[in-house]
């Protein structure tokens, strides 16, 4: 008998022994893997590129690009960004798209705000610029200012960022 009580009889785990590995036999399949990976890298790189440009089947339908964003208006109050909206045809069928480009904001102002384009066929683009600037008529303050861009085909938003005095 023990000072503490009776001694317990732990099991035992037995650790496995790891077999002799040939590496030699495992080399081509080892590399056959990383060939197939890295093609497939390289392939959804490649249909990535190409389905992002100009359009294509699982593409966005709004795509909204800026120039002069952040709108810096503490060299000159009348500057102005330019929104560049690519609006695609993602249906099965001609469409005519129709757009609206519209703020909450009354700081800001756009132009044009409203278009149409008529017959856009399946998978087809039509690319529309927008520009916005300050309105004379209100204080802009710094800070960002949400524009929704409404279409036919969906609805995205986008933010401008400007930069007061």
């Amino acid at each position: 008998m023990s000072l503490y009580g009776p001694k317990f009889a732990l099991p035992t785990i037995p650790v496995p022994t790891l077999p002799d590995i040939d590496f030699d036999r495992l080399k081509n399949p080892i590399v056959a893997i990383i060939a197939m990976i890295v093609v497939a890298i390289i392939l959804f790189l490649l249909f990535s590129f190409f389905e992002s440009q100009n359009g294509g089947i699982f593409s966005e339908p709004i795509r909204a690009d800026w120039t002069n964003n952040p709108l810096d208006l503490t060299k000159d109050s009348t500057g102005e960004a330019l929104l560049r909206l690519t609006l695609t045809n993602i249906s099965k069928e001609t469409a005519d798209i129709t757009f609206n480009v519209d703020t909450n904001s009354e700081e800001i102002l756009i132009y044009p705000s409203t278009g149409t384009f008529p017959n856009v066929a399946p998978g087809d683009y039509r690319k529309a610029n927008c520009i916005v600037r300050a309105n004379p008529n209100a204080t802009v303050f710094s800070g960002s200012y949400t524009i929704s861009i409404k279409t036919d085909l969906g609805e995205k938003k986008t933010k401008l960022e400007i930069i007061t005095p």
